[in-house]
């Protein structure tokens, strides 16, 4: 069996390199498939945290960001972690005057990467795998991707494979998924070498020397910590904390609190909401850390940030010369010691919201037989029902989780657990059918092609590929982007790009290219194309 190359269980960061090293001491099918799904899932968050990590040191609050940690941190899925990245990420694109420590990172998302190319086809082959899986055998016939593209569908991908538990996974079926997965997932890691140049390490103690201040400090490269120590001599960084440094050792900006030290242990955010509760996952062991002092993990800007019950627009500067214009909100000072899983993307449920516990609960006839029965309600909208399930989704997994921790015997854990089971069935089917109409209402790639030529419109594909990322996910039914892309979109009209009225109709799900892109120049149809050959194929 392949294993993952030893450059990275050896030289990586930390939590990617213990991942890397399950995977590759794993003895059977079924652990290997797993190991992998944790690596995936590892490499998501941990650049999901540099990029959150930087935005934190910068000090300079955008309430729109500060609402998505808020909302995405409190219960965080694999696609909010997926939607923390892409969209930190996103705001340091858009802002270059706003220094980033590792710019290779930033610009490594609106790369592309074509089957043709030796070096990257693995990748797109992986994507293909991943296109087939969903969309019931249907092959796909994408030639080029971004790493957005790569992550939204890995994040689908996970729905219907590892999130939704082992039992429904035979060692074939984990072979198959494993062996057609790995060289994509390597290529990706590869992609990301430079992160060997950036090395964590954790400051144990600082101390006054001959009149300078000396810090000692831990390295977190590779799948052990090394106890070999390093001093820095330099200008006082908080001790006790994880910080990512430069290829001299040399601390660029503290990781805490999204990642923490405990024992040695590398921990990685778990929840954190609103301040009020966090908890931390062992990259190890897989154990969780509830801090008592909260003071020294909480992150500052949550403390404003009113969470998204509705959807707030992303502020990016206007193209041009109002590029250097500062954020409209004061800076947030960071508190003194600053510093926070799954797949859907959807927000948590608010505390009102029935547990699926709560819905399957025996009635209680006594008092409902004197109680006046309550008005109907309007029938959901399909958006609404979207939502509902996705919050279902959600909750259903927390209190599934819960009630298994009470123990075996508890009948609640068995009930929990059918629930989430039964709603992520549902929703699998809702996705599936979503992808498979899309398959079939779109034009051939053939037709697309003579239509556009490629070499015109990889400049502006690649340059709005984040954007075209957030309509996927509004189009796969996340309600919780519209807001934002219509604030894209007239950001894009200043530009000459009018796509809000043909974006709106591709998220109420039409898919004809040609009603589309009626009355639209040659770069609003290659957008609208590109949408659509991504929604369907």
């Amino acid at each position: 069996m392949e294993n993952i190359r030893d450059i990275i269980t050896y030289q990586y960061p930390y939590p990617l390199a213990v991942a890397a090293k399950r995977f590759n001491d794993s003895f059977n099918h079924t652990d290997r498939f797993f190991s992998l799904a944790t690596l995936i899932e590892l490499t998501i968050k941990y650049i999901a945290s540099i990029a959150m990590g930087q935005y934190l040191h910068d000090e300079q609050p955008v309430p729109a960001l500060d609402d998505l940690l808020k909302n995405n941190l409190a219960r965080p899925t694999l696609g909010m972690w997926n939607e923390l990245m892409r969209n930190c990420l996103q705001y340091y694109q858009d802002h270059p005057d706003l220094e980033f420590a590792i710019p290779k990172l930033k610009r490594k998302f609106t790369e592309k990467f074509h089957s043709d190319d030796h070096s990257s086809e693995a990748i797109v082959e992986g994507f293909r795998y991943m296109a087939k899986f969903l969309r019931l055998g249907k092959e796909s016939n994408k030639t080029s991707i971004t790493l957005p593209q790569f992550f939204n569908l890995l994040v689908l991908f996970r729905n219907r494979t590892w999130g939704h538990g082992i039992d429904q996974l035979d060692p074939y079926t984990c072979e198959q998924h494993t062996n057609a997965m790995l060289p994509a997932i390597e290529q990706v890691l590869t992609e990301f070498e430079f992160l060997v140049q950036y090395p964590l390490r954790y400051i144990i103690e600082a101390r006054m020397e001959k009149g300078k201040c000396v810090h000692s400090m831990f390295l977190y490269m590779g799948a052990q910590y090394q106890k070999d120590r390093k001093d820095y001599v330099g200008d006082y960084h908080q001790e006790q904390q994880l910080y990512l440094c430069n290829d001299d050792g040399l601390p660029l900006f503290s990781m805490h609190p999204l990642l923490i030290v405990q024992r040695r242990e590398l921990f990685i955010i778990e929840s954190n909401d609103g301040n009020k509760r966090i908890t931390y996952r062992s990259i190890t062991s897989g154990d969780e850390f509830e801090p008592h002092d909260i003071d020294n993990y909480r992150i500052a800007c949550l403390d404003n940030a009113q969470g998204r019950s509705e959807v707030v627009e992303l502020e990016v500067p206007p193209d041009g010369e109002n590029n250097d214009t500062e954020p409209s909100a004061q800076p947030i000072a960071p508190p003194a010691g600053a510093g926070t899983d799954d797949a859907s993307g959807q927000p948590a449920v608010p505390t009102d919201t029935p547990t699926p516990a709560e819905a399957v609960a025996p009635p209680q006839p006594a008092e409902e037989a004197t109680t006046t029965a309550a008005p109907m309600p309007s029938p959901l909208t399909q958006e609404e029902l979207d939502d509902l399930l996705a919050r279902l989704e959600s909750e259903s997994l927390r209190l599934a989780q819960h009630m298994a921790q009470t123990g075996q015997d508890n009948p609640a854990a068995s009930l929990a657990q059918q629930a989430h089971e039964t709603i992520t069935q549902v929703i699998d089917l809702v996705k599936a059918q979503k992808i498979q109409a899309a398959e079939e209402q779109t034009p051939s790639t053939e037709d697309d092609e003579e239509a556009i030529p490629k070499a015109e419109t990889n400049t502006l594909l690649d340059e709005l590929s984040l954007f075209i990322g957030n309509v996927i996910a509004a189009a796969y039914g996340n309600p919780y982007h519209r807001k934002q892309i219509e604030a894209e979109c007239s950001k894009l009209e200043q530009r000459g790009l009018k796509l809000n009225e043909p974006i709106q109709r591709i998220i109420e799900e039409e898919r004809d290219l040609a009603s589309l892109t009626a009355g639209l120049n040659e770069d609003e149809t290659t957008i609208i194309t590109e949408i659509l050959t991504q929604l369907g194929r």
